[in-house]
């Protein structure tokens, strides 16, 4: 039985292709490119875990994910099954790109989300947490000014509370 494509956007989103930023992005394009070229339903978190490294290194135009392909297939002329139709892809959903690249924005505002000894909970800005549910509720608030699906918010959320969050509510002693 194959992988529906939330069990596909699962076994991506915390792939690790390469240490560093470029590889890892050109490894995550690799991988997602049959996804973005089909009806998948997860295209729009599979760009999210793509721009993510580009937008670490300091990229913040939605024409990038062009560049990526145009650079790397004529760098590498075989290395996407058709870099015309993933080029055309990119630039068709440069607005996609866009919302991406704002997401990401959002998510930096979350990068001082901590846990305090004294406190024996999570803080964030003037917020004080026992659990991770109540970051979350925080989290989709400010999400919800881009006018994305709560789903999507949620995705995102996780792919963030994966990395950061959930260590910070594990210090919390009961």
């Amino acid at each position: 039985m194959g992988q529906n494509d939330l069990e596909i956007y699962e076994s991506l989103r915390f792939e690790e292709f390469s240490q560093g930023c470029e590889g890892q992005a050109y490894g995550m394009l690799h991988a997602i490119e049959p996804y973005l070229l089909s009806d998948f339903a997860y295209k729009h978190s599979l760009m999210r875990i793509f721009y993510r490294p580009l937008f670490y290194m300091g990229y913040d135009d939605p024409t990038t994910p062009m560049t990526v392909v145009h650079t790397y297939s004529t760098k590498v002329p075989d290395c996407y099954k058709d870099a015309g139709a993933l080029y055309r892809y990119m630039e068709e959903n440069i607005l996609l790109t866009a919302k991406v690249i704002e997401e990401l924005k959002i998510c930096c505002n979350y990068y001082d989300v901590r846990y305090s000894k004294k406190q024996n909970a999570v803080v964030f800005r003037d917020y004080v947490f026992h659990d991770i549910d109540e970051l979350w509720e925080v989290f989709l608030e400010d999400f919800r000014k881009l006018d994305i699906p709560d789903d999507e918010i949620r995705r995102i959320f996780e792919e963030e509370s994966n990395s950061y969050y959930q260590k910070d509510f594990n210090k919390i002693q009961a």
